[in-house]
């Protein structure tokens, strides 16, 4: 189906609605926050990834008939317990055709495509990898730095041409690979250093690196607001500032002795934190957490 299709099927109450929608100046900010409502802060991030899902135009040369793709590429690097692979599958689970996959775990052929040999016909198939499969939609790639140097060499023409070309067992295809991808890698030793550039904080190439539209750095910060928001409400407000309160005393320590501390306080503490309270709470028969 094409968009007049789609248009076409739409009720007048529902085109109503799309026009207002489109006329309103806060738009990018009601679709950000009506898909990332569990995500605090990081709003250009959030609207990078909103971009990623409406895309761009896709272009044909009339000359020599090459295109330029549409789909916009979007990496994020950040520190642990940054919300990046929580980012990753609220897309997988709001985009109509999407696939989640780990660079740590996944092979070139697991991310392009795979020839093999038919059990029953003895003959050679191809068999998609998570790029073919989602065509036309989102690739969500986690742990993208794990991914080995050849993989990643793998994927270049996906990520540029949008196409996948095999010639392997007497099988020569180009398959569609039209699918934007939006991927997360940690930095190099675990944390962001800002006194050095980008491409020396991540393990890719720079192949790799240029066919990314947008890149966005995730800084593990030591701000109160931001693990105030990560409460649950069930905990009285007395109990929410004391674990704010504790939590921010550790941060501050794992900041001042980072060098050599081998152990990081993240917001995952903080959570742990909270389940603690909330089984000691349970253990006494309480409703809140005081």
């Amino acid at each position: 189906l094409d968009h007049a299709d789609l248009w076409a099927q739409l009720s007048e109450s529902e085109k109503k609605i799309m026009r207002e929608m489109s006329e309103d100046k806060s738009i990018a900010e009601n679709l950000i926050n009506s898909l990332f409502p569990d995500v605090y802060g990081n709003d250009e991030v959030k609207l990078g990834v909103l971009l990623m899902l409406f895309g761009g135009v896709q272009k044909r040369s009339t000359a020599d008939g090459t295109t330029l793709r549409g789909d916009i590429n979007v990496c994020l690097i950040g520190d642990p317990s940054t919300a990046k692979s929580q980012i990753l599958k609220t897309v997988e689970h709001f985009s109509p055709r999407a696939v989640y996959t780990s660079g740590k775990a996944s092979s070139a052929a697991g991310l392009t495509a795979a020839v093999v040999k038919d059990e029953e016909s003895f003959e050679f198939v191809i068999e998609a990898g998570a790029l073919m499969l989602a065509d036309n939609g989102v690739c969500c790639i986690d742990e993208f730095d794990k991914m080995d140097l050849r993989d990643q060499v793998a994927i270049h023409e996906a990520m540029e041409q949008q196409t996948i070309s095999i010639t392997k067992a007497g099988v020569k295809a180009t398959l569609n690979a039209r699918a934007s991808i939006l991927a997360a890698a940690n930095p190099v030793g675990g944390r962001y250093d800002r006194s050095r550039p980008l491409k020396n904080n991540i393990q890719l190439s720079a192949p790799i690196m240029s066919r990314f539209d947008l890149f966005f750095v995730l800084v593990d910060e030591c701000n109160e607001v931001s693990f105030y928001f990560c409460l649950d409400l069930k905990i009285s407000d007395a109990a929410g500032m004391l674990l704010v309160s504790e939590y921010k005393r550790l941060r501050m320590s794992d900041s001042n002795n980072s060098a050599t501390s081998s152990w990081r306080i993240t917001v995952r503490q903080l959570e742990s934190l909270i389940r603690l309270s909330e089984a000691l709470a349970r253990l006494h028969c309480e409703s809140e957490v005081s």
